[in-house]
């Protein structure tokens, strides 16, 4: 389960910052223990410009398997600590905005920069909107395989994203967005040193050998959709590949519907299937590792499904606004969700609960 409390600090900012003060809980049926505060900040420094910033730090337990992006955690090898932080700057004009980031994420054996920026602008009085962004990340890894220790590692990753929106109707919007990724140095875990039985005498012990070159692809198509009952139907299919064999589909449905004029309830299913790589097994031979160059036991690279079923219910509180009577206060919700998420491979299976609740506020 995981639990996302958010709290508005209301200090002494001036009349156009934000601040706001949060906390989040993860737990998890393999016995993964994740409490993260965060702090994030933002200032209007010009009538077109933002300055914002994020800290937070994750305190981890113990191992989690990932989540089919929605959560991770790190190995099995005590308690452990991640601090990030993200320093962004947002340029708006109407029809031509900008931004700029810098995040920095650093824990025992993992250390992280990112630098990205990008461009969007408007046309055909705003019917219209090109969006590109670009981020290039350069990671220092030191990989912990059963005590052994080794030289650290690097890898580098430069993605690209490209989004055009188009305004059909009144009521529907389509986007289309296209994603080149590509990674270079070392991408195995350095945590996979697992222990296989196969018909040999003795366990097998295998290091993980991944290529140190892989290019990733994703395109991606969403429609939002108005409904004359004051509604919004939110269908979403997006399509990847890399050259290391894995290709995968997504197809997601969301639905958002107000109830009265303080209440919006959202429900949402996502269907995931993807392909195993090209050098993923779930045993290996000794006769096979003699022979093969690339190697890899981690379960992200098999063949798998997963699904999604998610509830949120998103509530004005600007009744209790009003009564606080606050001068500063000018925006007041509280929201609260809950995912149930299953993962299917061959020979067994993962199922996931995340909840989230928090408050929000503007000043």
């Amino acid at each position: 389960m995981q639990l996302s409390l958010t709290i508005a600090l209301l200090g002494a900012a001036q009349a156009d910052d934000r601040v706001m003060v949060s906390g989040n809980l993860y737990t998890d049926s393999m016995g993964t223990l994740v409490s993260t505060p965060v702090l994030t900040a933002a200032k209007d420094v010009t009538e077109t410009v933002v300055v914002s910033g994020k800290a937070s730090m994750d305190v981890i337990s113990s191992a989690s398997r990932r989540i089919d992006g929605l959560s991770s955690a790190s190995p099995e090898m005590g308690e452990e600590t991640r601090r990030a932080g993200t320093l962004a700057l947002a340029y708006d004009r109407g029809a031509q905005r900008g931004s700029m980031m810098l995040e920095r994420s650093v824990e025992p054996d993992y250390r992280s920069s990112t630098v990205g920026g990008g461009l969007s602008r408007d046309f055909a009085q705003r019917c219209t909107t090109l969006d590109f962004f670009w981020f290039h990340s350069f990671d220092r890894i030191e990989p912990q395989r059963l005590g052994q220790s080794s030289e650290t590692q690097r890898k580098d990753t430069d993605s690209w994203r490209f989004t055009f929106a188009q305004v059909l109707t009144r009521g529907t919007v389509l986007t289309v967005s296209y994603s080149p990724t590509w990674v270079r140095g070392y991408q195995a875990s350095g945590y996979y040193s697992d222990i296989v039985s196969h018909a040999e005498e003795s366990p097998v012990y295998i290091t993980e050998s991944h290529p140190d070159s892989r290019f990733r692809q994703a395109a991606s198509v969403r429609l939002d959709q108005w409904v004359p009952i004051r509604g919004a139907f939110h269908p979403f299919v997006r399509l990847y590949q890399d050259d290391w064999g894995v290709r995968s589909v997504t197809a997601e449905v969301s639905y958002a519907q107000h109830l009265g004029e303080l209440l919006i309830v959202r429900l949402r299913y996502r269907d995931y299937t993807q392909t195993a790589s090209d050098f993923y097994q779930d045993s290996y031979t000794v006769a096979e590792l003699r022979e093969l160059t690339h190697l890899s036991l981690d379960y992200k690279y098999d063949a798998l499904r997963s699904q999604l079923w998610g509830a949120q219910a998103v509530m004005d509180l600007e009744p209790l606004r009003l009564r606080l009577n606050s001068q500063r206060l000018t925006r007041l919700s509280a929201h609260v969700a809950y995912d149930y998420y299953t993962q299917t491979h061959d020979d067994w299976s993962f199922v996931a609960h995340m909840g989230r609740l928090g408050v929000t506020s503007a000043f």
